[in-house]
């Protein structure tokens, strides 16, 4: 038990630590209000969740407005990308965008819907509007782009997880699925297992979601690539790749089942990931001190 207990509090750890390595960089991220970079200021990525963002400086990395518009001034530099889901992008004269720039809100998404066949048997319910039928969209593109902004690093090696061993991945996944029942089962068993459930389940939503992203980013890349653009940015890729799965999970039954693939696969990658980065941490401990004792031997 106490493995499995290590193991949930691993993946909260690992989810908590690499969240806050935005506050080691010059990002700004902000939820529910714009982001205004000066001419005189200088930032790693701006991120707008229920905003815009307004360029008028240098952005080293990406600028992404979800649910707002992304304004460049006359002066304004952006070496990644400029992203805006539900929204536009507007350059002025003497700007710069080194990347791509990607409108998501321009995309027509009824047509899919109108179209007979393949989607016809999701129309919804009749009266509601079809913006309302991207609500949970718009609110995973967020989450996208707010895991891609803080944890690409993370996203990456998750990602090279799956590309590199897929099979291993998608077992570790289907076990990991298999014991989240009994690990709550034996968690509800004693006082201190019952107050763990709730990091429990949110040890499952997270890694999920992770996994998820990573397999979009992987999805996004090989899209990206073959159309000729080198380096694809984490941002970009996790986007594509999520419009994608989104897309593939509108057909019936074929849909859902490569849906919970990536689910399953993208899972027990994090559980190898956060596996493997506390055996690298555990051997950077024991290694100082192996050498602590053979110091004081020849002492």
């Amino acid at each position: 038990m106490r493995k499995y207990i290590q193991l949930i509090l691993s993946i909260v750890l690992f989810a908590g630590l690499t969240s806050g390595l935005l506050a080691s960089d010059r990002s700004i991220v902000k939820i529910g209000s714009d982001v205004h970079v000066e001419k005189d200021m200088r930032v790693d990525d701006a991120v707008a969740i229920g905003g815009s963002v307004f360029v008028d400086g240098i952005v080293d990395g990406d600028a992404v407005a979800v649910g707002g518009s992304v304004h460049l001034g006359e002066e304004a530099i952006i070496h990644g990308d400029a992203v805006t889901v539900g929204g536009t992008i507007e350059e002025s004269e003497g700007s710069m965008v080194y990347g791509t720039t990607v409108d998501v809100g321009s995309f027509d998404f009824t047509n899919i819907f109108e179209s007979s066949g393949l989607f016809s048997g999701h129309n919804g319910i009749p009266g509601i509007p079809i913006g309302l039928k991207f609500i949970p969209l718009i609110g995973l593109f967020a989450l996208v782009l707010l895991l891609a902004v803080l944890i690409p690093t993370e996203l990456s090696t998750v990602a090279s997880n799956i590309k590199n061993e897929p099979i291993i991945m998608f077992l570790w996944g289907v076990l990991g699925v298999i014991l989240i029942v009994p690990l709550a089962v034996m968690l509800v068993v004693s006082i201190i297992g019952i107050a763990l459930i709730p990091l429990e389940i949110l040890a499952v939503f997270l890694a999920t979601l992770i996994g998820y992203i990573a397999v979009a980013v992987i999805i996004g890349k090989k899209l990206l690539r073959a159309l000729n653009k080198d380096n694809p940015s984490v941002v970009l890729s996790a986007i594509l790749g999520v419009l994608i799965l989104w897309l593939v999970g509108l057909i019936p039954v074929f849909g859902s089942i490569v849906k919970a693939i990536a689910v399953i696969i993208g899972f027990g990658a994090v559980i190898i990931a956060v596996a493997r980065r506390n055996k690298k941490t555990e051997e950077i401990v024991i290694e100082p001190a192996k050498a602590e004792v053979i110091a004081t031997k020849k002492a």
